[in-house]
C-alpha cells in the first residue's frame, strides 16, 4: 500500500519549472560605399561605419554614428535592430535604418530602409541603401549569429 501513496504524492506535485535563459546575438554591420561590382585590381568600396553589438532576443537595440548640427538635427547613421529566434532555426530580424548626409564626403543626402530579414546564424545579407549611379552606391551588410552559452 505504501508504494501507491508514493506514486499518487509524486503525481500531484507540480513539475519544476524549466528556467530558460535569454538568448543573446552578435550583430556585426558595416556600412559600404562604392562600386559592389568593382574591378579587384583596385580598391573599389570603402567601409564608413562598421559597429558590433550584442543584443538580447526581442530587445531593440539602436547604433548611432555621426553628430548632431547647430540645429539639433542628426547626420551620420542610425539603426535599430530586433533579432528574435524563429522556429525553424533562422533568426528573425527587423532593421530600421537610416542615413542622414552632414558628413562632406558621404554625399549621401537622406536615405533609409525597413525590412525584416531572416538569417541562418552567421549569414551575411547585403542591401542596398542608396544608388546615385552603378558605380556609386551604399549599402550595409549584416551578420547576426546567436552567442553560445550567454
Amino acid at each position: 500500500m505504501l508504494p501507491l501513496i508514493l506514486a499518487a504524492a509524486a503525481a500531484v506535485t507540480p513539475a519544476a519549472e524549466k528556467v530558460v535563459a535569454p538568448v543573446h546575438y552578435r550583430i556585426e554591420l558595416q556600412v559600404r560605399s562604392g562600386d559592389p561590382l568593382g574591378n579587384s585590381a583596385q580598391p573599389h568600396d570603402r567601409v564608413l561605419a562598421a559597429p558590433r553589438m550584442v543584443v538580447a532576443a526581442g530587445r531593440p537595440a539602436t547604433v548611432a554614428v555621426g553628430d548632431q548640427n547647430a540645429d539639433g538635427e542628426f547626420s551620420g547613421l542610425k539603426a535599430e535592430f530586433v533579432a528574435t529566434p524563429r522556429d525553424d532555426g533562422r533568426i528573425a530580424v527587423a532593421v530600421d535604418f537610416q542615413l542622414r548626409d552632414g558628413v562632406a564626403d558621404w554625399k549621401l543626402g537622406k536615405a533609409g530602409v525597413r525590412t525584416k530579414l531572416a538569417l541562418t546564424p552567421g549569414e551575411t545579407r547585403t542591401v542596398r541603401l542608396a544608388a546615385k549611379s552603378p558605380d556609386d552606391q551604399t549599402w550595409f551588410e549584416l551578420t547576426v549569429a546567436p552567442i553560445p552559452g550567454r
